[in-house]
């Protein structure tokens, strides 16, 4: 028993195609102009190999960790982790090894600075100077507000409160190591 195709043909006439229709186990009479496709598969995630997966993931977490210590990741260090990552097959396993190996010494040193610069935030906001002040100018600060908050100097109620702080503040701000950029340059000096 021979069959018709039911598709509207031409669309919007009200008419049917009326081609004739091979069985095929598929559903429904249609001719195989007007079979309805299968509904496309959905579009698969992008998946990285497992390396590169993982060295994706060391990117993210040193630029976030650089950011919040006030650096900025190198490019000497970021171009090369970022290349790796978008394509393995561009560097040999040894290579990305030791430049993760380097990003997350990298990471190391900016977490321990990140409480260093925190502190070193707080001295000088005491001290009433910027972060961008030299030392010259935070001892001069320090000592133009020793001299106005000294108890036998002043006769506010809050002098000798204030004296205290500001002479924490100093001692803290000479424990402070003297250049954090330093430890950050000696670290580059490895990445070749």
């Amino acid at each position: 028993m021979s069959r018709s195709c039911v598709a509207e043909w031409p669309p919007g006439s009200g008419r049917e195609c009326g081609a004739a229709v091979q069985e095929t186990g598929q559903g429904g009479p249609w001719c195989p102009q007007h079979r309805p496709r299968a509904a496309d598969p959905a579009p698969r995630a992008m998946s990285l190999p497992r390396p590169a997966t993982s060295t994706v993931k060391l990117l993210v977490s040193l630029v976030d960790i650089a950011n919040a210590a006030g650096y900025n990741v190198p490019d000497k260090l970021l171009e090369p982790l970022a290349l790796a990552a978008l394509d393995p097959s561009r560097y040999d396993n040894e290579r990305v090894t030791a430049l993760e190996s380097i990003a997350m010494r990298y990471a190391a040193i900016c977490k321990l600075v990140l409480p260093l610069k925190a502190k070193e935030r707080r001295v000088r906001r005491l001290l009433g100077v910027t972060l961008r002040a030299s030392s010259d100018e935070v001892k001069k600060s320090y000592h133009r507000l020793r001299r106005e908050s000294h108890p036998d100097t002043s006769k506010d109620p809050g002098t000798a409160d204030r004296f205290d702080k500001i002479m924490q503040a100093w001692s803290e701000f000479e424990q402070l190591p003297g250049d954090y950029t330093r430890l950050i340059a000696a670290l580059m000096r490895m990445v070749k």
